[in-house]
């Protein structure tokens, strides 16, 4: 395991001052990600749904009432109402989705 020397703490301390970022660089200059349309493949693959009042409970029987996109594990920590989700890296979901791959969160 490597260790951290004062020289790489410093070097890193100036990238950031000089305002560079810690993340990725395709995650830095990705730009706006679209929204997932649930006709899309990648929607159809996972089931997803733009409301979860509209899950077909005899299809999904892993669905349970009170499960969207925003109780999920899987989605971005924040209150907007389109986040991005792990499970479809790139885009956007709804929050009041749901899909296949949802999560208990703290699970």
């Amino acid at each position: 395991m490597p260790m951290l020397t004062r020289r790489t703490l410093l070097v890193s301390a100036g990238g950031l001052a000089a305002g560079h970022s810690l993340r990725p660089a395709d995650a830095a200059d990705a730009g706006p990600r679209p929204l997932l349309a649930a006709t899309e493949p990648a929607a159809v693959a996972i089931g997803y749904v733009e409301s979860a009042a509209k899950v077909d409970a005899r299809a999904n029987p892993s669905w349970r009432r009170g499960q969207s996109c925003a109780t999920c594990a899987l989605i971005e920590f924040g209150t907007g109402r389109a986040r991005g989700c792990s499970a479809v890296p790139g885009r956007l979901v709804l929050a009041t989705g749901w899909c296949k791959a949802w999560r208990l969160r703290g699970a």
